[in-house]
């Protein structure tokens, strides 16, 4: 703590904030001085740049909850976020908690035209009679396309529809359709 404070008569942003408190506590409401310390909602208040965190954490929402129960500074989350990425004991040690990724598997190289089909959609357009979506069918054999317009607010139901009405009429049903589980169906 004395550590601290010896940082603290050290700098000059501290002085300013505390003689202004000094001079006009109905101005900064929220800060109060004890001992020599400025506390700001009860939790110590820290100039920008004063500290340099030290010690183990628990990650980056752990550790700055625990700092906010009793400090605040200007960027706190962001010197904490900053200070987690760069923590060397977690490069060296972390290990990776996702699972882990399997082999690609190629999809079957199709025989003649519009039989493996995928299909994607381009959505945010400007609206054109009412339609902001396109629906884009290709055929992986030839790389032709086809294209159909969507409503915003448009279901499943629309979108066999629409590509049985762009797809299927003239080509018939595919064998197989590949999507990447877009979320606008």
């Amino acid at each position: 703590m004395e550590e601290l404070r010896r940082q603290l008569e050290a700098n000059a942003e501290y002085h300013r904030l505390r003689q202004a408190i000094k001079m006009s506590p109905a101005k900064h409401p929220d800060f109060t001085l004890v001992q020599n310390l400025i506390l700001w909602k009860g939790r110590l208040w820290l100039p920008k740049g004063l500290t340099t965190p030290i010690g183990s954490h628990m990650g980056t929402a752990k550790t700055t909850n625990r700092l906010l129960e009793n400090f605040e500074w200007s960027g706190l989350r962001q010197d904490v976020t900053n200070f987690v990425s760069q923590c060397l004991d977690c490069q060296h040690v972390k290990y990776e908690t996702k699972r882990v990724v399997g082999l690609l598997c190629p999809l079957p190289i199709p025989h003649r035209p519009w039989e493996a089909l995928s299909r994607d959609f381009i959505t945010g357009l400007s609206p054109f009679r009412g339609n902001t979506i396109i629906l884009v069918v290709v055929d992986k054999f030839s790389k032709g396309i086809h294209l159909g317009m969507l409503l915003t607010a448009h279901t499943a139901h629309a979108v066999a529809s629409l590509l049985m009405k762009i797809v299927g009429k003239l080509h018939g049903l595919p064998y197989s359709l590949v999507s990447d589980r877009d979320p606008c169906l």
